[in-house]
């Protein structure tokens, strides 16, 4: 347990069952294999890398979230309340669930970074807006999604792209493979002075493509 406003750097460890961070909390992990879940309180938040995680990765709140780099997690993957992640060369398990997220962005955590895929082997499920945050934005590329990807009634202040030119002009990596459907819908970009707006470019869907309202 990392308690409270604290903070913990885990290299080259097993931890049995749970790696808990209490509100406020933060971790790096390094070569780390954690038997059951990762969860954090709120506004906790971890740098990840070439770590697995057992079962469940939770984090929430404005200033929690992660970067995950080489990590696998046996189940799902669920941000809320603001928390935001950047992933590459990442699996997930089942779902990953971001509900209210500021940011959930794929291929690379940095300019600098090696970048690498990342698979969901189920659903994506990205929906709403997190509170009185102005910097809002997803960019997906190298995504595998298994079965559904649903972006659903979010407001971005500086837009979304699912994969589009930006993945392989900016950054040198291929579009998303989405297995069955992809679903827009509800989706809103809003006005703001570095400009916003929803692509959607360089994709393979497996089933439908709904894009509405």
């Amino acid at each position: 347990v990392v308690p409270a406003g604290g903070y913990c750097a885990i290299e080259d460890a097993s931890i049995a069952l749970d790696l808990v961070l209490q509100d406020g909390a933060g971790a790096d992990l390094e070569n780390v294999t954690i038997g059951r879940d990762l969860t954090g309180g709120q506004d906790a938040g971890a740098g990840i890398f070439d770590t697995t995680i057992g079962h469940d990765l939770s984090l929430r709140g404005g200033d929690g979230g992660a970067d995950l780099g080489g990590v696998k997690i046996g189940y799902d993957y669920l941000l809320a309340d603001g928390a935001g992640t950047h992933m590459e060369r990442t699996t997930i398990g089942h779902d990953f669930l971001a509900t209210d997220p500021s940011t959930v962005q794929t291929g690379k955590v940095d300019r600098d970074s090696p970048g690498g895929p990342v698979t969901v082997r189920h659903d994506m499920l990205l929906s709403g807006q997190p509170a009185d945050n102005p910097f809002v934005f997803d960019g997906m590329c190298d995504l595998h999604v298994g079965h559904d990807m649903r972006v659903t009634n979010r407001s971005v202040t500086l837009g979304f792209g699912i994969a589009s030119f930006g993945c392989i002009v900016f950054i040198g990596l291929p579009g998303n493979t989405i297995g069955h459907d992809l679903v827009v819908t509800g989706n809103t970009a809003v006005s703001s002075p570095f400009g916003s707006s929803l692509r959607i470019g360089n994709d393979k869907v497996g089933h439908d493509l709904i894009f509405s309202d």
